[in-house]
């Protein structure tokens, strides 16, 4: 009885194997966390990121309109970026294993929130063309240039933000700046991705 149900589980993990199962312990089946990078992980690419990608604005559908949550910060005065992640750093997932496409190999997804009404750009730094990319909306695409949306029917929302899905592609782990402008002024900001800064 007990070879038929390590078998039943070995044979589950092999038709599960795209979902990232192994055999786990006891014979029980836990999912893989390979996908998912350590702090100290480095990457080798094959083929490097394009060096001239897309400038993107933001699309008129975001998917939440809620308050700035302890993970963001305020950047510039309308833009919120995730700069204190719970682990101090943004997971990052394989995108070869995921199926993202594009020669980038790592992904970094975290939300960007936008203040209703605020105009603002988000830039990659030109020394950082073939390294990250950052992009938000629905589908979010990979770019060097991110500016905020300009609706019809501006957006207007109880806690004054919306926010879009999507995150930065990277080729490797690193601590990455992005430069932000608003009508305020300018600013740095650093971005843990796959470890710390």
């Amino acid at each position: 009885m007990r070879i038929r149900t390590q078998l039943s589980v070995t044979l589950a993990c092999v038709t599960l194997s795209l979902s990232g199962c192994d055999s786990g312990v006891n014979g029980r089946p836990t999912p893989s966390t390979t996908s998912f990078l350590t702090p100290s992980a480095t990457a080798t690419l094959d083929n490097p990121m394009p060096k001239t990608l897309p400038l993107i604005r933001l699309d008129c559908k975001p998917i939440d309109m809620t308050s700035i949550p302890a993970s963001h910060t305020t950047i510039v005065e309308s833009i919120a970026l995730e700069t204190r992640p719970a682990n101090g750093f943004l997971r990052v997932a394989d995108n070869l294993a995921i199926g993202w496409n594009g020669n980038v190999r790592y992904f970094a997804k975290t939300a960007i929130g936008s203040r209703d009404g605020a105009e603002w750009t988000l830039t990659v730094p030109t020394d950082l063309a073939g390294e990250i990319a950052i992009g938000w909306g629905s589908p979010a695409i990979p770019s060097m240039e991110v500016n905020s949306p300009t609706c019809t029917t501006p957006l207007k929302s109880a806690a004054g933000w919306s926010w879009w899905p999507g995150g930065i592609w990277a080729a490797r782990p690193g601590c990455y700046e992005l430069h932000a402008t608003s009508k305020t002024g300018t600013q740095v900001v650093k971005l843990a991705v796959g470890q710390r800064c």
